[in-house]
C-alpha cells in the first residue's frame, strides 16, 4: 500500500510541474487545431458558394487543356506556371466537383493562385479563397512560427505532453471508484470543482489527446521516427527521394501519358492531388484515393506514385490497401492526429478534444494557485487526488 501510495504521488508531481510548464503551448496547438478543422470543413461550403454549380456533361476535358484555359484565364494574369492540379476538387461528389488548377509566377512558387474550372466545359469558374490566414495558423501549430527551433519545440511538446496525458489517466480516481471519476461538485470549494472538472475533462479527451500529441511528435521529427516505423514494423524502408533522369534530346512527357503510366500500377481509384515537376530532376507526383482505403478524409487518399518526367517510368507506386504495415502506419496517422475517422462525427470530437487543453490549463493552474496560497489546502488537495 505504502508503494503504491508513493508511485501515485510521483505520479501526480510529475503530472502537475509537467502540466505547468507545457500547459501553455498545448493548449495553443490544441486551439490552433481546432480553428484549422472549422476552416478544412467549411472550405467547400464558401467555395461553393462563390461560383456556379459544376452540372454533369458528356467526358471530362484532359487536364492538360483545363491547365492551359487556367493560365489563359484574366485572374490569373502574371501566373503561368502550372505547379499542381486538384483533379476532383472535392472528391466525396466527384461528377460534380471542379477542378482547381494552381499557379504560380515564373520563378516564384510562393506567390501562387488556385483557378476553379469547369471540367465538363472549361469555363473559369473562379479562384479558390485565399488561405494566408489558415497558413498562419497551421505554421502557429507546428513551429510556433518560430521556424526549425520551434518545431522542434513543438516536437518535444509532443513527446512530453503524450506522457502528461498519460499521468492523468493513471492518475483518474475512477480507477478505484467509477462515479468519482464522472462526478464534479459543482456546489463544493472552488478547488474541488475546479478538480471535478479537471479530472472529468481529460478523462474523455484524453486517449484522443495522447494520440494527437504523440503523432505531433512523431511528424516533428521525421528523420528518426518514421524510419523506426518501418523496422520495429519489419517493412522496407522507402527511398527519401525520387528524382527524374534527363534523357539527351528528350523532352518531358505530358501529364496523360504519366496518369497513364500510373494506372498501370494502381487502375483503380480517382485522382486527388497531382504535383506538376518544376526543375530537370523533379518527378511527377501523384495521389490516389481507391476503393478500400478507410482515410477519414476524402480530400487526400493515402496511395501514391512517383514518375519519371523524361522516361516515363513508374518509380514508385503505393497502393495504401495492399502495403506493408509500415507503410500503412507511417500514412495513416493523420487519422489519429487531425480525427480522420467516423466523418463527420470524428471532426466535432477533435474539435471538442481541441479545446480541452485550454480547459485543463485553467482548471489545473487555478488548483495550483490555490495549494501555493493555502498550504492546509496543499496538503490535503495533494492527499484527496492520492487518495480518489
Amino acid at each position: 500500500m505504502a508503494k503504491s501510495k508513493r508511485i501515485r504521488n510521483f505520479l501526480f508531481q510529475g503530472h502537475r510541474y509537467l502540466g505547468l510548464v507545457l500547459g501553455i503551448i498545448i493548449a495553443i496547438a490544441g486551439l490552433t487545431a481546432s480553428m484549422m478543422i472549422v476552416m478544412l470543413d467549411t472550405e467547400e461550403f464558401f467555395i461553393r458558394q462563390g461560383i456556379e454549380e459544376v452540372v454533369p456533361q458528356g467526358e471530362r476535358l484532359s487536364l492538360e487543356v483545363l491547365s492551359d484555359r487556367a493560365k489563359d484565364a484574366p485572374i490569373a494574369q502574371g501566373y503561368s506556371t502550372v505547379t499542381s492540379i486538384s483533379p476532383y476538387t472535392f472528391p466525396n461528389r466527384p461528377l460534380d466537383s471542379p477542378v482547381t488548377v494552381s499557379l504560380s509566377k515564373p520563378n516564384n512558387e510562393d506567390d501562387w493562385i488556385d483557378v476553379i474550372l469547369n471540367p465538363y466545359t472549361g469555363k473559369v469558374l473562379g479562384q479558390a479563397p485565399e488561405r494566408n490566414v489558415y497558413e498562419t495558423v497551421l505554421n502557429l501549430h507546428y513551429t510556433l512560427l518560430a521556424g526549425k527551433a520551434g518545431g522542434i519545440m513543438m516536437g518535444v511538446t509532443g513527446l512530453l505532453g503524450f506522457i502528461l496525458m498519460v499521468t492523468g489517466i493513471a492518475l483518474w480516481s475512477g480507477w478505484r471508484k467509477l462515479a468519482t471519476g464522472f462526478k464534479i461538485k459543482w456546489k463544493g470549494h472552488l478547488k474541488r470543482r475546479n478538480f471535478g472538472i479537471h479530472q472529468v475533462a481529460g478523462i474523455f479527451s484524453g486517449i484522443f489527446l495522447s494520440l494527437a500529441l504523440f503523432t505531433g511528435f512523431i511528424y516533428n521529427f521525421p528523420d528518426f521516427t518514421y524510419p523506426l516505423i518501418y523496422q520495429l514494423t519489419f517493412s522496407p524502408v522507402p527511398p527519401e527521394e525520387f528524382v527524374s533522369t534527363p534523357i539527351a534530346g528528350k523532352s518531358s512527357i505530358t501529364l496523360t501519358a504519366a496518369l497513364d503510366a500510373i494506372k498501370r500500377e494502381i487502375p483503380e481509384g480517382i485522382f486527388t492531388q497531382i504535383d506538376i515537376p518544376q526543375t530537370a530532376t523533379d518527378v511527377y507526383q501523384v495521389r490516389k484515393k481507391v476503393p478500400g482505403d478507410w482515410y477519414g478524409n476524402p480530400t487526400w487518399g493515402r496511395s501514391f506514385a512517383q514518375v519519371d518526367r523524361y522516361s516515363g517510368k513508374v518509380l514508385s507506386a503505393i497502393d495504401i490497401t495492399k502495403a506493408s504495415l509500415g507503410e500503412k502506419i507511417a500514412n495513416g496517422m493523420d487519422i489519429f492526429h487531425f480525427g480522420l475517422f467516423g466523418e463527420i462525427f470524428g471532426r466535432i470530437l477533435y474539435f471538442c478534444v481541441g479545446l480541452s487543453p485550454t480547459i485543463l490549463l485553467m482548471t489545473g493552474f487555478t488548483m495550483y494557485r490555490l495549494r501555493r496560497r493555502h498550504p492546509k489546502l496543499q496538503t490535503q488537495g495533494d492527499r484527496s487526488l492520492i487518495k480518489h
